[in-house]
């Protein structure tokens, strides 16, 4: 059984919300590059952008009244392709299923959505393994110098239902 809660983000927690989503990407980052991360985790202006979008929705991800992570997705009641924008599990609550129970908490609001698609950096060998082994997204692109997208350097992951 999954007890994660999908809580809407509120004006008043923005700020935290987007400060814990920074905190877990740079802890990721420095995993792989230690202290060089320039380039590796979101921009606030990103965030920002994302949480601006039509259509989006962020949440933190709640579980027995503890928050231990957060998602902002874009949903298309139209076309019922739905993009993942951002998705954190915080650094303490990784490697413990929460990211995978969180996901499905994800799909389980969302049934009738037909294709997700996400992005997820390319050193992050981790995220390309809990997308593609745990998750069923496939790789259908990979981002870099010689195919652009904005500069970053990432794997386009889609999952069709």
């Amino acid at each position: 059984m999954n007890n994660i809660i999908l809580e809407n983000v509120k004006k008043d927690d923005i700020s935290i919300f987007k400060n814990k989503l920074i905190e877990s990407f740079v802890f990721a980052a420095k995993h792989y590059f230690k202290d060089d991360i320039t380039d590796k985790v979101p921009e606030e202006k990103d965030i920002e952008e994302s949480l601006n979008t039509e259509e989006i929705y962020s949440y933190h991800l709640v579980l027995n009244n503890e928050k231990i992570g957060g998602a902002i997705v874009e949903i298309n009641d139209k076309t019922k392709h739905n993009e993942l924008h951002f998705f954190f599990i915080y650094p303490e609550y990784q490697n413990k299923k929460m990211g995978y129970l969180s996901w499905k908490s994800i799909e389980n609001k969302y049934p009738q959505t037909e294709l997700w698609t996400c992005y997820t950096p390319y050193f992050e060998k981790r995220n390309i393994n809990f997308y593609v082994n745990k998750c069923g997204f496939h790789i259908v692109a990979f981002y870099n110098k010689y195919n652009k997208l904005e500069g970053m350097k990432s794997f386009l992951n889609l999952k069709k239902l």
